[in-house]
């Protein structure tokens, strides 16, 4: 769905990386992701699948995006602004979970600037919009822009004791305990 992650598999194909192992990058612009699932055909393909969505896309495409998940994320720097794009997700994921859909989501703080109290501050604003917070975060890190600009995910790029490594692990583990 996402241009950018069609876009950065090309370019590491192009700078001669291979592909990430077990990584598929499916562009699907159509309101219809969820029936490939439903069908059955991705659910036999995949241990686990991304769907990456812009906050404000097409209702129905949105709809269909959030139909066959188990787990949605919903990434939030914390700033008003990105709560406000990211209202239209939360709406349509509490009406799939109202109508029975068995989902559950959370917020994930982004790109968090160390040493300042807006991040935790930030989490009691999400909180009132009626979904939880995940409990990991990412940092703002210089890690994530260089990872990106060499077509790499940050657990190649970065050593496993690097700090953005580490806070991949932790998202990973946060969200494993909301199934």
């Amino acid at each position: 769905m996402r241009v950018i992650l069609t876009a950065w598999a090309t370019h590491r194909k192009a700078v001669g990386l291979a592909p990430v192992a077990n990584l598929d990058i499916i562009q699907h612009t159509t309101p219809d992701i969820h029936r490939g699932f439903q069908q059955g055909t991705e659910r036999a393909k995949y241990t686990h699948a991304v769907i990456d969505g812009p906050p404000r896309a097409d209702e129905a495409l949105s709809r269909s995006a959030i139909a066959p998940c188990d787990v949605i994320l919903i990434p939030v720097q914390p700033s008003l602004a990105d709560l406000w794009a990211s209202r239209a997700t939360v709406t349509l994921v509490k009406a799939a979970q109202a109508s029975g859909l068995k989902v559950k989501a959370a917020f994930l703080l982004s790109r968090l600037k160390p040493h300042t109290n807006i991040g935790r501050d930030f989490v009691d604003v999400l909180k009132e919009e009626g979904l939880p917070v995940l409990p990991a975060a990412t940092h703002d890190r210089t890690a994530y822009a260089a990872a990106l600009s060499s077509c790499q995910t940050i657990l190649e790029f970065e050593p496993p004791s690097g700090k953005a490594y580490q806070e991949m692990l932790s998202i990973l583990a946060a969200v494993k305990k909301l199934k």
